[in-house]
């Protein structure tokens, strides 16, 4: 008799994208799929996702996606960082009507950060929904799980611009605490249906939805060939969804802090964007002798990320915390914290928005064979990195006005240095 609650890596771009298109396409009437994703884009892979979601809504299963406007639903150069097409309203409306139940986080009209409306409705425009959750009950073959990692609907995650980590969880108790949070989340007020939105500045010029189409997909074997783990123990933990002060919120960084502060003598913490708010960095000083490795992705192109991190980084090298920033190909986005026999495997950064105001979720698994599997790769990575240190240049920029202005609204982005 097979063993159920079993996890399977997926830290390979063509492992995830294999496993979410195989279940989805394994789907059938009376089966359930919930996608939640930050950035789906209008792109070849985006458009595959929504191919399958389509194809499984017309056989019958209930099909949910659930994106964020932010990283969604607008153009590169408003401000997000994917340069590929965004998704419309029109796009999901068209979903709508092939049976997909369409949902939007908080919708903004513009990414523009001095847009009158975003000031004026601030808490909307900078709190998002930065899930990575793929939740599925297929009844009709007995599978119950959920996918989660870094990796998002959007081509960077799938030319090897990214390097990231994932992770298959087929466990009863996992899907239950997933569904009841999303439940949650599908009956607040900060999700509406796409068809109730209005279009306001976004671009529904075209409606490419009605060319929905199965795609010529072949089933990967990767679910049978793929080396399964039998962990200890598995925890899916999340930030709190509805509070009222960023400051009192539980979150993803409480768990972070209480594995720190409970191992032996092995931290490896990695993260594509850093500006740890002034408890974590407390903590990773309390915990620095424990051979604590801290990873950062390349973060010079980032419009404000080079002064966030500047701040926390010097801080803690004269506290004499090590930090390594990847060097290699591409850049990384996994954000995964590994503590002796534990991996904690998340949606969230190393820095404030994740703490304060991001929606955020992650699994902690406890199998020594996984964790040792993780720490390989985030070797791997280490030797292709650099030491910070008190004289690296963090602002590559070098015309002073831009630099200034940044400067001056940087505190607005990290105000928890």
């Amino acid at each position: 008799m097979e063993r159920k609650d079993f996890i399977i890596p997926l830290n390979t771009p063509s492992k995830f994208y294999q496993s979410v298109i195989d279940i989805i396409n394994s789907s059938q009437k009376s089966d359930h799929i919930l996608c939640n994703y930050f950035v789906v884009r209008y792109d070849e892979k985006g458009r595959d996702l929504l191919n399958a979601l389509a194809n499984a809504a017309k056989r019958g299963a209930r099909v949910q996606l659930i994106v964020d406007s932010y990283g969604s639903l607008h153009k590169g150069d408003n401000g997000t960082e994917y340069p590929s097409r965004p998704l419309t309203l029109n796009i999901l409306r068209g979903l709508t009507s092939l049976g997909v139940e369409c949902f939007v986080y908080r919708h903004i009209f513009t990414t523009k950060f001095f847009h009158p409306y975003n000031i004026c409705n601030w808490t909307n425009y900078s709190r998002r929904n930065h899930n990575k959750n793929f939740l599925f009950n297929l009844e009709s073959i007995g599978k119950k799980g959920l996918i989660i990692g870094d990796s998002q609907w959007a081509n960077e995650h799938f030319n090897h611009r990214f390097r990231g980590n994932n992770v298959y969880i087929e466990n009863d108790h996992i899907f239950k605490k997933c569904y009841d949070y999303h439940e949650v989340l599908l009956n607040s007020d900060q999700i509406s249906k796409a068809q109730e939105l209005e279009n306001f500045q976004i671009n529904d010029n075209e409606c490419p939805w009605g060319h929905f189409a199965f795609s010529d997909y072949r089933k990967s074997n990767w679910y049978a060939q793929s080396k399964r783990y039998f962990p200890k123990s598995i925890k899916y933990v999340s930030n709190e969804i509805n509070f009222k002060v960023p400051s009192k919120r539980k979150t993803i960084q409480d768990h972070e802090i209480q594995l720190m502060d409970r191992a032996h003598n092995d931290i490896w913490y990695a993260t594509p964007y850093f500006c740890p708010d002034k408890t974590m960095r407390k903590t990773f000083v309390r915990n620095r002798n424990k051979n604590l490795k801290i990873l950062i992705a390349k973060f010079r192109n980032d419009p404000f990320i080079p002064y966030g991190t500047e701040v926390a980084a010097k801080k803690l090298i004269f506290d004499k915390v090590n930090i390594f920033e990847y060097q290699g190909r591409g850049n990384i986005h996994y954000k995964d914290l590994i503590v002796d026999d534990f991996s904690f495997i998340k949606t969230a950064n190393g820095e404030g928005r994740s703490r304060f105001y991001n929606l955020e979720t992650g699994v902690i698994i406890q199998d020594k064979e996984y964790a040792r599997l993780n720490k390989i790769n985030i070797q791997k990575d280490l030797n292709q990195a650099s030491i910070l240190s008190p004289q690296t240049n963090y602002i590559s920029e070098s015309h002073f006005a831009k630099k200034m202005a940044k400067q001056a609204l940087c505190p607005l982005f990290y105000h928890h240095l």
